[in-house]
């Protein structure tokens, strides 16, 4: 059950619980349950490649955000195919991000192979 403190008071409990739903919100307790940790000798390729498609002409900050949290989140390998117009300022931001330039210089236009 969901408790919800502020200044030491539970607040919303009794709201919360009259509805239903098929998503869960859960404390920082159980989230820390469900985290696996590491090894510390793992390779970077133990943790899965990510691939993204993203981004156009004025809106490669989207792009860039995609990206950020994909490493986040715990990917291992990430490449990210973008416009030609997205290329300096992604290896700029995101340089540990793999890039690939579509043939297109403002928008996609075809999906990458060999990824």
């Amino acid at each position: 059950m969901l408790m919800l403190y502020l200044y030491g008071m539970k607040l919303l409990e009794d709201y919360l619980s009259r509805f239903h739903s098929s998503y869960t919100i859960f404390e920082k307790s159980t989230a820390g349950s469900l985290y696996k940790k590491r090894d510390p000798l793992a390779h970077k390729g133990s943790f899965g490649h990510s691939l993204i498609l993203a981004g156009s002409y004025g809106k490669i900050g989207a792009a860039i955000l995609a990206a950020r949290g994909c490493l986040a989140a715990g990917s291992g390998l990430l490449t990210i195919h973008l416009p030609a117009c997205g290329y300096e300022i992604m290896q700029a931001t995101v340089p540990e991000a793999m890039v690939q330039i579509d043939d297109d210089q403002f928008h996609l236009t075809s999906f990458p192979e060999n990824t």
